[in-house]
């Protein structure tokens, strides 16, 4: 829901962070000229969105906002890709099924508040 909010309403939504998102068959359509930021979550043990998908989903992004292959840790679970138009970060947590990380919340609000907020009408 959060990528598809995300790609569909670009003039109200900077960045969007999934938790165990999975793919969405037209993600590419829908964001390829007003992708957002994204910040993506997900256990390596969720047996639900397996991880490979998730892969997928994150290449999908970081081909949509140019992003290098390169990548540089952020913290002990995430990866930053280099070199895009907007931020593209994957999070990887060992020995998590489909549940949300405890330190989920305020890395992903932290995120969030590092797109400044909009002026004007």
């Amino acid at each position: 829901m959060a990528i598809a909010f995300g790609c569909c309403r670009h003039e109200q939504v900077r960045a969007i962070a999934p938790m165990s998102g999975g793919v969405w068959d037209s993600v590419g359509e829908a964001c390829r000229t007003h992708a957002p930021a994204f910040r993506i979550t997900i256990g390596l043990d969720d047996a639900i969105e397996l991880p490979s998908i998730v892969q997928h989903l994150t290449d999908e992004f970081r081909s949509l906002h140019r992003c290098s292959k390169q990548s540089h840790v952020t913290d002990p679970h995430c990866n930053a890709y280099e070199g895009c138009d907007a931020p593209v970060i994957q999070c990887l947590y060992p020995g998590l099924a489909h549940q949300v990380p405890s330190e989920a919340g305020p890395e992903i609000w932290q995120f969030f508040r590092s797109f400044p907020g909009r002026t004007g009408s």
